[in-house]
């Protein structure tokens, strides 16, 4: 009879030690699994939305960096006039967000030809900013997101001093000394990430010299 029950007491002393998990256990375990899953989900989120905020930056330069090289090909042929036609001057207009751009291409002695007359300004776009090239009874929006605050056309003279009119612009004799156009350029674009508050930022500047003031030999016109 003893040794029956010291058996019985060891068998039940074994189902003891093995009754599994309780669910205290399990509940833990599950918190910890989803934190767990939750902190690879954030990391993976995070490293996805930076590779596309990446691509997206990539895009904007790439094409504020084009827009740039339009105006500066347009800004150093300016002042072209090889027939010495009267009012075929480099620049009609100069203010921090517009300047004309003038040049004889055709040498005909007159403007009027194609993109002989070109107007470069910063323009309202649908509630944002658009940096826009007017030619030829044209106007094309080159590039848009334009931030008005941090973005302007800046001018210098031959020595290097900037010349600066306010919003007026500048006088015909101010304009005349103008040898170097500075664009200052600062584009942005929406996150990719939708719950982002902070969007893609590209800034860009580019100092053109007037090839037809600046480096060629001045000869007067009759």
């Amino acid at each position: 009879m003893l040794h029956a029950n010291l058996r019985l007491r060891r068998r039940f002393e074994r189902v003891r030690n093995q009754r599994g998990i309780s669910v205290v256990e399990v509940l833990v375990a599950a918190v910890l699994g989803v934190i767990v899953i939750g902190t690879v989900n954030s990391f993976s989120r995070f490293q996805l939305f930076s590779l596309r905020n990446q691509a997206a930056q990539n895009d904007v330069q790439m094409v504020a960096r084009s827009v740039s090289d339009i105006f500066a090909r347009d800004v150093r042929r300016s002042g072209f006039n090889p027939q010495c036609g009267a009012g075929v001057d480099a620049l009609s207009l100069a203010k921090p967000g517009e300047v004309l751009l003038n040049a004889d291409h055709d040498g005909d002695g007159a403007l009027g030809g194609i993109d002989e007359s070109l107007l470069y300004r910063f323009v309202a776009n649908g509630g944002t900013y658009g940096f826009e090239r007017v030619a030829n009874g044209r106007a094309d929006l080159l590039i848009d997101g334009v931030d008005p605050g941090a973005t302007r056309f800046r001018y210098y003279d031959g020595n290097g001093a900037e010349l600066t009119n306010g919003i007026a612009g500048l006088s015909n004799a101010e304009m005349a000394l103008i040898r170097r156009i500075r664009l200052e350029l600062a584009v942005s674009a929406s996150s990719a990430d939708p719950s982002g508050s902070v969007p893609v930022e590209v800034q860009i500047a580019n100092d053109v010299d007037i090839r037809n003031r600046h480096f060629v030999n001045q000869v007067a016109c009759p």
